[in-house]
């Protein structure tokens, strides 16, 4: 990858073809590599988007995930704080989130709350796991990026290392995918639209 990365990572349950065209339709640039049993996305910033949807972290992280790309997984440092979403494969589940700060561990914010469980659910790992991100995130030690690279290995997932800029063995095929102008195109009108509406 030779662009420069924004510390978030989406984890996909799709193959990394079709999460290309996912990315063409959006508003955020990025780097898609095909990692084991996962798509990993990594955002490469600004969003191609108007104010104040030019932020490509927040942006992807509420990015509405198709069915077919679910379970899904997003771990992000957005604000000084580690975000994790979580996208199950339910019919019209809505996205959970759980959110850490330093000197306080997981915080209650103002969305759909998840739960570690809900993490090691969507991972596909047992559910023992649950006690050790309880633990993980109950401290308000360390730094977001450590918080969510100790979430990640403790999950078993791959891509950790892509949260910090880094390349892995199996990130070097990944490829850099702009959004289609006429997407971000429509994307920017409609926000226009809402917000001239609303004024």
């Amino acid at each position: 990858m030779g662009a420069s990365t924004l510390p978030g990572l989406l984890l996909l349950s799709d193959d990394a073809k079709r999460v290309d065209l996912w990315i063409q339709r959006g508003v955020v640039p990025s780097c898609v590599v095909q990692l084991s049993g996962w798509a990993g996305v990594v955002p490469v910033g600004p969003a191609q988007a108007e104010p104040p949807y030019d932020d490509a972290l927040t942006v992807l992280a509420n990015a509405p995930v198709p069915m077919t790309m679910r379970n899904a997984l997003g771990f992000f440092q957005i604000g000084g704080r580690a975000v994790m979403v979580v996208h199950s494969r339910k019919w019209r589940a809505l996205p959970r989130w759980l959110v850490w700060e330093p000197e306080h561990g997981l915080v209650r914010v103002n969305l759909p709350q998840g739960r570690p469980s809900d993490l090691v659910r969507a991972a596909g790992v047992v559910d023992d796991e649950a006690k050790t991100i309880s633990g993980i995130l109950k401290h308000g030690g360390g730094t977001p990026l450590d918080v969510l690279s100790d979430v990640i290995e403790a999950l078993g997932l791959p891509g950790g290392p892509l949260l910090r800029g880094q390349r892995v063995k199996d990130s070097d095929d990944a490829m850099l995918i702009e959004p289609n102008r006429r997407a971000v195109g429509r994307f920017n009108r409609v926000v226009r639209a809402e917000r001239d509406g609303g004024s």
